[in-house]
């Protein structure tokens, strides 16, 4: 009988949410993955079913953020479950150097990783093509508060949820 691990790997909200329009997130890029692949408002069991009617009149930014907080949320309810390896942010994989990301490869693939570079970087860079936009602000105290149980400081996701240095971070070319 085969048995089920899994573990909980998760990224600053407000940065992985840059990151998904990059890829064409609710863009009009990765169209048929994001139809259906992603979380939207009106999917049936969503956490946060308040954002039903307003998911349509969402940015692209908020239709992000709302995806991180849906998947997130439903991942924190398998926590105390049987195969649960662990909570794991991606901060502190590379956050420590390589043996962050050594002893999270060792625990999943039972051996340190054996890459070129263990530095934190986007393996398919774009930039942004239209500049992050925010208005409800009702979905980032709820972002917050899950970020928040996932093991986030509050001055952490403050200092991340600069919508003017997202623009300039995710605008302009990271990699040389």
């Amino acid at each position: 009988q085969k048995k089920f691990e899994f573990s909980h790997l998760v990224r600053n909200p407000f940065q992985c949410a840059a990151s998904m329009l990059t890829q064409g997130f609710y863009t009009g890029g990765s169209a048929n993955y994001v139809r259906t692949s992603v979380i939207h408002g009106n999917d049936p069991k969503v956490a946060f079913p308040q954002f039903n009617t307003e998911f349509d009149s969402f940015t692209p930014y908020e239709k992000c953020l709302y995806h991180w907080v849906e998947l997130n949320r439903f991942l924190l309810n398998f926590h105390g479950h049987k195969g649960f390896r662990g909570l794991y942010k991606f901060e502190q994989l590379y956050g420590n150097g390589p043996s962050g990301l050594d002893d999270f490869a060792s625990m999943v693939i039972g051996r340190p990783m054996q890459v070129a570079s263990k530095q934190a970087y986007d393996q398919v860079q774009r930039q942004l093509s239209e500049p992050i936009k925010l208005h409800n602000y009702k979905l980032v105290d709820i972002v917050v508060e899950t970020a928040t149980k996932l093991g986030y400081e509050l001055s952490e996701l403050q200092s991340s949820f600069d919508i003017d240095v997202l623009n300039s971070l995710y605008s302009s070319k990271r990699l040389s």
